[in-house]
């Protein structure tokens, strides 16, 4: 694919990506429901139900969310940064030679 433009490839890849990611993401979430004693359609929930809700949809997130701003903390881009600009006007200088 040389010279040619990647656009409708990449958005493609992207939506399969994000289908495959939500169809993982909704077995897992009613896998673990089940796994915890989920009954749909009654009206009060067993406690290790609703734990299991509670563990999902707020300590999960805070715990996924605590992992990403660590690791964004500890990638020091603004040390790199330079390095890769003077690395891209090196190779944008070859494609014009």
């Amino acid at each position: 694919m040389e010279g040619k433009k990647a656009e409708g490839i990449l958005a493609a890849c992207t939506s399969l990506a994000q289908k495959i990611g939500a169809a993982i993401a909704m077995f897992l979430t009613g896998a673990v429901l089940q796994a915890f004693g989920y009954v749909g359609g009654q009206a009060v929930q067993s406690q290790s139900a609703l734990n299991a809700i509670y563990g999902m949809y707020i300590i999960l997130p805070i715990i996924i969310m605590a992992g990403a701003f660590i690791c964004m903390y500890c990638y020091k881009l603004d040390n790199k940064l330079p390095q890769r600009e003077e690395e891209l006007e090196e190779r944008r200088a070859k494609k014009i030679d």
